[in-house]
């Protein structure tokens, strides 16, 4: 899975005056669910901007990475249009026609249609688990980004950095899991966009065999293999997350280092000058920039007078609700003004996810585990 930065995705005027048209239609529903899927069934102005999702990688699939040649290239609603497999939800109809809600996806890995004579395979199509259930948006005046979405998102780098592949093909995890995984997310999107269906491990397998192969002639002073290199990893390419990923493997050879720096760079190192982090130089900023923590989950604490609820904000900083619009630029800080002793502050917010209440503390232990 490759980071698809969504800055590059070109709405047109035209696109968006007809997709504000009908999200106008769909709002003086007033949530009537029969009337608006007649206008989900009626309108599919998103498939006309297919076009401008397919100049963002290529026409390939952005969950298995596989390139459609001859058949029409889906537009997945990320977020389900319609009723969310396995909940009571109604589905994110009001994201319809939201150009962010949009991924391309071949019909394997979202299509409900199912060849397998078990009749046990898997598909995205309307599945959208949460690690925090009952944080699950039902209506559109309602803040989205509190949700923690299970499946892997091709529009978040940290979400992609989250999946590998073994020499083999085999799709695996690539950084260690967090405390907020109620279920392992990689393991479920790999089950559910069915990164392991037959013949996938056998085409990464192939493209990682490949660079390895240029790679070792590139060593040897035969400079043209560079080009070899760059066209197996670049974005468009088939499986090229998993090239880039047979690279690192690689980069101990001093030529790969020399003419691949900027694509086998590690974020982490850069940021920290390649040192030891320890607990106190992490800080929520850190762990947001890193993908360990989410910018607007919920944050609660459980002080003298009672619960008290929060907002991670984008900056790292922390918005106590009960005490309006001031926000506080550490946990510390945060818990002292919401009742509770600030040297208790990372232990002090919490998490809500399935399992239970996970102290942010937990999260930052395991960001630094991560990088010892």
């Amino acid at each position: 899975m490759r980071h698809i930065d969504a800055n590059g995705l070109i709405v047109t005027t035209q696109w968006e005056e007809k997709a504000a048209k009908i999200r106008k239609r769909i709002e003086d529903c007033a949530g009537d669910v029969i009337e608006i899927k007649k206008i989900l069934d009626k309108e599919s102005h998103w498939t006309k901007l297919r076009p401008q999702l397919v100049k963002l990688c290529g026409r390939k699939c952005w969950y298995c990475e596989g390139v459609v040649k001859h058949s029409r290239l889906p537009v997945d609603h990320f977020r389900p249009k319609g009723k969310v497999a396995g909940t009571s939800h109604a589905g994110y109809y009001w994201l319809a026609y939201s150009p962010l809600n949009f991924r391309l996806a071949c019909e394997f890995c979202n299509s409900s249609t199912d060849d397998d004579p078990s009749g046990k395979r898997n598909s995205k199509h309307n599945h959208f688990p949460l690690l925090n259930e009952l944080a699950r948006v039902a209506s559109p005046d309602l803040d989205i980004s509190r949700e923690m979405p299970v499946l892997l998102d091709p529009f978040l780098l940290a979400d992609c950095e989250l999946l590998s592949f073994s020499t083999d093909g085999t799709a695996r995890r690539g950084k260690p899991r967090s405390p907020l995984e109620s279920v392992d997310r990689v393991a479920e999107s790999i089950r559910i966009y069915s990164l392991d269906r037959p013949g996938l491990d056998d085409g990464r397998k192939k493209v990682m065999d490949a660079v390895v192969w240029n790679a070792e002639y590139l060593n040897r002073g035969l400079s043209e293999f560079a080009e070899k290199i760059r066209e197996l990893i670049s974005i468009e390419s088939e499986y090229s997350s998993a090239a880039l990923a047979a690279l690192r493997t690689t980069r101990d050879l001093p030529v790969i280092a020399e003419k691949f720096g900027d694509e086998l760079a590690v974020d982490d190192d850069a940021r920290t000058g390649g040192q030891p982090i320890v607990d106190t130089d992490v800080n929520l900023s850190l762990l947001i920039e890193s993908g360990f923590l989410r910018p607007g989950v919920e944050l609660i604490g459980e002080a003298a007078l009672g619960e008290v609820v929060a907002t991670l904000l984008p900056d790292g900083r922390i918005q106590v609700g009960v005490l309006g619009v001031r926000s506080y630029a550490s946990p510390e800080s945060a818990a002292a003004a919401a009742g509770a002793e600030a040297s208790s502050g990372w232990q002090f917010w919490k998490i809500e996810v399935n399992s239970g209440r996970v102290p942010i503390a937990e999260i930052r232990d395991s960001y630094v585990s991560a990088r010892s």
